[in-house]
């Protein structure tokens, strides 16, 4: 059993030392860590060279961004790798927990079904309003699959460690790895749903990202993400396998129509009756949900569980869902490239992933 880590980087001279260092740092060393410079232009390579045990790849003409790094580095491992091996992926702006590879190949020893094991993410510390509530957002987000006992919708491509297995069947059915999709992390997890296997977060594997430091960064992250999402639920359809991610979407807009159902009925009721009166019990669905809230963001401290009871993120909670709204909008009626398609998966015939 061997591991290969492959770390696709862009003009990453910022953080990609740090990377390797947390590398260097884990209880499990990788058996070859691979930094693939992707059109580089600054001292990434030279950085990552300089880096022990560390082999740097170029990529040749890649016009795919991470995806197509990816991929052409799976060209050249793919018959290196045997079944029983892993193929590890990491973003070149995130640290990981010393212990994140030993307790990743621990889950595929203890769910024999596994195909991908990814991290939980914790954010940088970034001390704005802005960064304050991707912190409680991301807190928020690693308790909840703490509570599904690690159950992931997406390996995240940040942190995730793949079963070589898997990874060739899903190639020999469609003849490439990562589709040249807007997530093709998302994409690929998916695919290897379809197949029949597990994607798993434990909680005990953790990473630190980056967060986003600016407004227009973050519409910007977001937008991919969502927009997405829903391009590949919609050419996979709805099976037993993404009837879960279709009906989260739909509990998003449920959520947003509520609330401004909610919005609406307190202005009329000012308007019609002039003034607004609400006995003791109605607010107490308001102090559950606060204290709910105050709970989920107590890890990161209590000035953070304070902020959050005092629903000091539901502005940002509002921004997620324009973005969410605008990026469903664009999907459905902005991209003449999206139609009602599907990827087939079969034995037959190469996967193809199909657009109108």
């Amino acid at each position: 059993m061997s591991l290969v880590l492959v770390i696709p980087a862009h003009n990453e001279e910022n953080g990609i030392a740090q990377t390797l260092m947390s590398v260097a740092s884990q209880t499990v060393s990788p058996d070859r860590i691979i930094v693939i410079c992707d059109n580089c232009t600054d001292g990434t390579a030279e950085l990552a060279h300089e880096a022990h045990g560390v082999e740097v790849w170029e990529t040749e003409n890649n016009t795919e961004k991470k995806g197509g790094a990816l991929n052409q580095a799976w060209d050249r491992l793919y018959k290196e790798l045997g079944p029983e091996d892993y193929l590890a992926t990491m973003d070149a702006d995130t640290e990981l927990d010393q212990h994140f590879f030993e307790y990743a190949l621990e889950t595929f020893k203890l769910k024999k079904n596994a195909g991908g094991v990814c991290a939980t993410f914790a954010s940088e510390p970034q001390e704005t309003p802005l960064g304050l509530a991707q912190q409680i957002e991301y807190a928020r987000f690693c308790r909840a699959v703490g509570r599904k006992k690690g159950s992931a919708k997406c390996l995240a491509g940040a942190a995730v460690v793949y079963s070589a297995r898997v990874l060739k069947q899903i190639y020999a059915k469609r003849g490439f790895l990562y589709a040249p999709v807007l997530v093709e992390d998302y994409e690929l997890t998916l695919a290897i749903r379809h197949e029949g296997y597990k994607v798993v977060a434990p909680k005990r594997c953790r990473a630190t990202t980056e967060i986003m430091p600016s407004l227009r960064g973050l519409w910007h992250q977001r937008r991919r993400w969502y927009e997405g999402t829903i391009q590949e639920l919609r050419r996979y359809g709805w099976s037993k396998h993404t009837r879960r991610d279709i009906g989260a979407q739909v509990f998003t807009l449920l959520t947003l129509s509520l609330r401004v159902l909610f919005i609406v009925t307190l202005l009329l009721t000012f308007f019609l009756v002039g003034t607004l009166s609400l006995p003791f019990w109605a607010l107490l669905p308001l102090v559950i949900f606060s204290t709910v809230r105050a709970v989920e963001a107590w890890r990161l401290g209590w000035k953070y569980s304070v902020l959050a009871a005092f629903m000091f993120e539901e502005l940002y909670l509002v921004l997620l869902e324009i973005i969410f709204v605008v990026s469903l909008t664009h999907a459905y009626l902005g991209r003449k490239d999206i139609g009602w398609v599907h990827i087939t998966q079969n034995a037959e015939q190469e996967t193809v992933l199909e657009t109108t």
